[in-house]
């Protein structure tokens, strides 16, 4: 069966102030995963990382409603190894200060857990995307204007103190308008991306099954072709050039599949 509420995965703080704690969070409408590090002294996500994605993975299979991190760890120098990684998989993800990664528990905890949750809300009512969205796009293929080519890291990035929902919301407003053309999108290379019929996606990496806590059809798909039936060129999700006579499939995460 799949759970109508979202997970809220909080992970890296110290083992210790986890130990010590037998507070755990729990807030309606939300789950909850609580993953802490292996060092009892300070918070790590290097040591857990791979189970930090795991849990989200498993929860993408029996959920709709998408996952959030709720990072914290004290090496701070780490940190764009994991919103690499992140990105790569379009997921959300957030980080609490620090100070609060051996803190666990303590009201200041809990208090920046409450704020953090309440701005997730938001983030959910205003910028998680639908099936018409912009967002579902792949970043990787679809060559927006200038104006709008950083929307998807805006929603993905967006935090108290850095942007705003609202201005966020704006932008994707304005992707909208300047790349939809009828009932496709079309982007500066005048390529179409056409919803296409849903086929062929059975099996893939639970990761791949969301975007942005959007919980995509099995089989969503782009079909892409020239606006003028021109030879185009695409890249695949590792970068690698591909040319198309006609068209091609890619999925929300810039996986190309078939085309001639």
């Amino acid at each position: 069966m799949k759970r109508d509420a979202p997970l809220a995965v909080v992970a890296g703080v110290s083992l210790g102030s986890y130990r010590r704690s037998k507070w755990r969070p729990a807030r309606s409408g939300w789950h909850f995963h609580v993953l802490p590090g292996h060092q009892p002294a300070h918070g790590s996500l290097s040591d857990i990382w791979k189970r930090v994605l795991d849990d989200g993975d498993k929860w993408a299979e029996s959920s709709n409603s998408g996952v959030h991190f709720l990072l914290a760890h004290d090496q701070g120098d780490e940190r764009p190894k994991f919103r690499r990684e992140l990105r790569r998989r379009s997921l959300r993800a957030v980080w609490l200060d620090k100070p609060f990664s051996t803190q666990y528990g303590s009201s200041n905890f809990r208090e920046a857990l409450n704020r953090l949750l309440e701005f997730e809300e938001r983030w959910r009512q205003r910028l998680r995307p639908e099936l018409n969205s912009p967002l579902l796009l792949p970043e990787s293929a679809f060559t927006a204007r200038a104006s709008v080519q950083d929307t998807w890291r805006r929603v993905q990035d967006v935090a108290v103190g850095q942007d705003s929902i609202d201005a966020v919301g704006e932008s994707v407003q304005r992707f909208a308008r300047e790349h939809r053309k009828h009932s496709a999108w079309m982007d500066t290379r005048r390529l179409l991306f056409d919803r296409g019929p849903l086929h062929g996606e059975h099996g893939l990496s639970s990761w791949r099954k969301q975007k942005l806590g959007f919980s995509l059809p099995n089989g969503f798909h782009f079909d892409v072709k020239h606006d003028r039936k021109t030879r185009f060129r695409l890249p695949d999700q590792d970068g690698t050039q591909r040319e198309f006579n006609l068209y091609t499939n890619v999925d929300p995460h810039g996986f190309l599949r078939g085309g001639e």
